[in-house]
């Protein structure tokens, strides 16, 4: 047994991840920092237990505040992982719940899906870019590649994208060896998105001061005055983030 195992097995993912999509994670944040100077919002929608990539981005102590979570509880796994895995392979799906949000052209979605082959991101991602919105997916591009598409044109997100965020999740997503069997132990993909989800959170409010803007960031709910600072500031984007209505 070594308490490090994980941490050795990832951190090279990291260092590796960070040094191959510099550029596009500079380049997503310059898209999102652009849209908050604007005025606009951040969309990010996950299913499966990408949706806690989502989560991760909206309503926390130190986060952007500009943040519109496409949550649909039918892709979630809470309802039964199996109800939620049939639902993500259901082309169509997608359709049934995004007229409900608020989507202006040129903002950035960011769609989280590690394997990148099923229905419901994919259509996610056509049906934003119809409206003029930039796609940034944040996938494995070496599992997806070495995956059947389930979608019915044989499509995958990272073929749909504006820009891809390559996280650099092995095939299978798991990367701790069992002995005597091909099957590993213990997911990667949870742990480099959100590497990726703060990294490029960290860059959008560093290109916001470096413009001289100040960052619409959450303070600590449990902190003195952070309620009533979040409040007030969270009353410029109640049109357009569904889950604070």
């Amino acid at each position: 047994m070594n308490v490090k195992t994980y941490y050795e097995l990832l951190a090279p993912l990291c260092e590796s991840l960070l040094d191959a999509q510099e550029k596009n994670l500079m380049n997503a944040a310059k898209m999102c920092a652009e849209a908050i100077e604007k005025g606009g919002v951040i969309h990010a929608f996950g299913s499966g237990h990408s949706h806690c990539l989502v989560e991760e981005l909206f309503h926390r102590a130190g986060g952007l505040i500009p943040i519109n979570p496409l949550l649909e509880p039918s892709l979630m796994p809470h309802i039964g992982p199996n109800q939620a895995g049939r639902s993500e392979r259901l082309s169509g799906f997608a359709e049934t719940f995004l007229p409900s949000y608020n989507f202006k052209k040129n903002e950035p979605v960011l769609i989280f899906s590690n394997s990148g082959i099923n229905p419901v991101p994919i259509e996610v991602a056509l049906y934003v870019k119809k409206l003029g919105c930039q796609v940034i997916s944040v996938t494995s591009v070496r599992h997806s590649q070495n995956q059947k598409s389930r979608h019915p044109k044989g499509l995958k997100l990272y073929e749909v994208s504006d820009l891809v965020i390559d996280s650099g999740v092995p095939v299978g997503d798991a990367v701790v060896p069992i002995p005597n069997s091909l099957i590993r132990a213990i997911p990667a993909s949870g742990f480099l998105g959100i590497l990726v989800v703060n990294t490029l959170a960290t860059l959008v409010v560093q290109s916001l001061i470096f413009k001289k803007i100040e960052p619409p960031i959450y303070q600590s709910a449990n902190t003195a005055g952070g309620p009533e600072r979040n409040q007030k500031l969270e009353e410029k984007y109640l049109p357009r983030i569904k889950c604070l209505n």
